[in-house]
């Protein structure tokens, strides 16, 4: 396609020496194009604990935020690997309920823990305090 001006064009080589693996492109290439903000910390004061840490192979969190109501977190979840994956969310202050949503943030049906996703899957939570 034609397009006046300049355009710059990035790419990133990456070798898979252990073979491809499909969650680890994936990380690669979230990391370039969404690279760690940094930010200057205090020595003197303790880490901060993560809001939320995720265990599953190939799981990435693409949506963290406030409800609408204001009265839970959404959890969007995408799994970017080729392989069915057990998911389980560690949160700072376990929350109450778990609920399996939608993107209008309905409670479709309480969420099992751990939480199994297929394939490429998308799954949105509705957490509660």
């Amino acid at each position: 396609a034609y397009q006046e001006g300049i355009c710059t064009f990035r790419y990133v080589l990456r070798p898979h020496a252990s073979g491809y693996n499909q969650a680890e492109a994936q990380r690669t290439g979230r990391g370039v194009c969404n690279p760690l903000l940094v930010r200057e910390a205090d020595p003197s004061q303790p880490p901060t604990a993560p809001l939320l840490e995720v265990e599953g192979e190939g799981i990435v969190v693409t949506s963290l935020k406030p409800s609408r109501d204001g009265q839970a977190m959404m959890v969007r979840l995408f799994n970017s690997g080729n392989q069915q994956a057990t998911v389980r969310l560690k949160w700072a202050k376990p929350p109450q309920e778990t609920w399996l949503s939608n993107p209008m943030e309905d409670k479709i049906s309480p969420s099992t823990k751990p939480l199994e996703m297929v394939p490429y899957q998308i799954v949105t939570l509705r957490v509660e305090p």
